[in-house]
């Protein structure tokens, strides 16, 4: 079994996740099954790209130098995805 098959129904934050590398992991890991936390400070592009997804994917912002928002996004993640 390829290692990509294991993350199927797993859970990813991926932080970064509006642009660049970051949207593109985030791309690839829904691809493989994993339901994605797209973390990021560019609200206006969070929600533009969870929503070219049909399910599984949600935004969060998440200023990763701010411990209260790593907070909520995790609980996000355990909210959406348990």
């Amino acid at each position: 079994m390829p290692a990509i098959e294991s993350l199927h129904d797993k859970v990813a934050i991926v932080t970064g996740s509006t642009s660049g590398i970051g949207a593109d992991i985030a791309r690839a890991l829904r691809e493989a099954g994993c339901r994605v936390v797209l973390a990021g400070i560019d609200d206006e592009a969070g929600h533009a790209m969870a929503a070219t997804f049909d399910d599984g994917v949600i935004y969060q912002h998440t200023d990763v130098t701010v411990d209260a928002d790593i907070d909520a996004c995790v609980a996000a993640a355990m909210s959406a995805y348990g």
